[in-house]
Parts: C-alpha cells; structure tokens; sequence
C-alpha cells in the first residue's frame, strides 16, 4: 500500500506516495467537510518534519517554536503553535509567490505528535515488496530477422515473460536499449513555451527571470528555441524533475 491515513482534530489526512524518474515523493493531503489542501514533499523533508514533530511533542504547555528548511526551490516552514481550540503544527511550502499550508492539530487534548511521527517514519522508511524474478532471455545471435518476424518473437529488454514449460526452449531476440541517465542531455532538460503575441521575450529576459526564480540551482543553461519556445537545461535530472513539480509564471 502506498498511502496511510489518519484523523485529527476532525479532519482527515492522507499521505501518498509517488515516485518518478528521479526521486520519490508524497503528496499530503489535509481534508474537511468544506475545503481540501494539499503538499507535495521530498522523502529529506518527509523525514525532516517527522524529526519536528518528535520535538515539538517533547515541549510541554503552550509554547511557541518554528523551524525553516530549504528543498531545491521550496522552501519550507515548521511552527508549533496554539490557539482557544488546542495545539498545533503548522507547514508553510513557499515557492516563489505560491504558497502550500497544512494544519495539523493533535489528535486529542494533550497527545501530542509522537505517534503520528512514528507512524510517518514507518511508511516512508519501508522497505519496497519484493517483485518476482523475470526469467532470464538468452539473446541468439543467429536468429535472421525474417525468422524472428515471421515467429513474431521480438521482445524489448526488461519487458515481462511468461514461458510455460513446453516453451522454454523458444529462441529470441533482445533489443538492447541504452541506459539513460544524467550524461543523456535531453533527459535533464525541460522545454518553456509562450502564448504567441506581436512581443515576445529575448533569451536575456529570460536569462534574468531564472535567475531570479532559481537562484538556487546554479548551471542553469538557456537556449532559444523556434518561436516561442526556450529549452533549459540542468545540471542533473533529478533538478529538473524538482523544477518540473513547481508551477512558473512569466514576471
């Protein structure tokens, strides 16, 4: 199961967990009879707000404490806090001048946070099930291509198999594909479009609003594209797969 739920202080809450290319991610929700929010958060901030909350429930009566951390280009934002109804943890998620915010109250009067945290730490730090093993395709070197076609026995590398007994002994031809990763420059980059318009920004306009937006990431390169588009690339994939979560608006 990729998701756990909790309540608290008659909300409902769910945490999900979403992986890509690159890294692992979860999205928190936070839900109510009238409104939902939501967060999308890194596994080194997941674990960074567990640690909080085991800190926060170590405090005792009605005290005030925050904390602040940075991911690539969120940055985020931890305080205990209370009110007439009771104690609670704020989330704030900046990016830029968007903002994500998630309230979590105790569960009831006086109980604290320590058991969601170890609740939290448990799914994010589980170990993923174990897949069942493919089995292994011998590649045949003599195989003509019309025989392979004809056979219809083509099959990509790391596609799925299933080969019964009477079969085992089938010849096959693998595909092998390249391994793509950091050194494959498309794969680490991203592409920005926009609305076609009698004024169009320079490359060097652009240049200064990534500066300004991701000032963070250094090595960010820019090219113009044909019309209206411009392709940034970044030094790894994983930056771009984080700069791909944000939503970017011109000026």
């Amino acid at each position: 199961e990729n998701r756990i739920y909790f309540n608290a202080g008659g909300k409902s809450f769910d945490i999900t967990e979403n992986k890509d290319r690159a890294e692992v991610w979860y999205e928190w929700v936070e839900r109510k009879s009238n409104f939902m929010r939501k967060m999308t958060l890194s596994w080194k901030v997941m674990l960074w707000l567990c640690k909080l909350l085991h800190i926060a429930s170590d405090g005792k009566g009605n005290e005030f404490r925050r904390w602040r951390t940075r991911d690539h280009v969120f940055s985020f934002y931890c305080a205990k806090k209370f009110n007439d109804h009771g104690r609670f943890i704020s989330v704030v998620a900046v990016q830029g001048v968007r903002r994500a915010v998630i309230i979590l109250p105790e569960v009831s009067f006086n109980a604290r946070w320590k058991v969601l945290a170890l609740k939290i730490e448990r799914f994010i730090n589980r170990e993923p099930p174990a897949t069942q093993r493919q089995p292994t395709v011998v590649p045949v070197a003599n195989l003509s291509y019309r025989g392979a076609f004809r056979s219809d026995k083509w099959e990509a590398k790391g596609a799925s198999t299933s080969l019964s007994e009477n079969r085992s002994t089938v010849q096959r031809i693998v595909m092998n594909g390249p391994v793509i990763g950091d050194e494959d420059v498309l794969s680490r980059c991203l592409i920005g479009s926009f609305a076609i318009s009698k004024e169009l920004p320079t490359l060097s306009d652009i240049r200064r609003w990534s500066s300004n937006k991701w000032n963070a990431i250094p090595g960010v390169q820019m090219y113009e594209l044909h019309g209206p588009k411009f392709l940034f690339e970044f030094p790894s994939r994983k930056l771009a797969e984080h700069t791909k979560l944000g939503e970017w608006s011109w000026r």
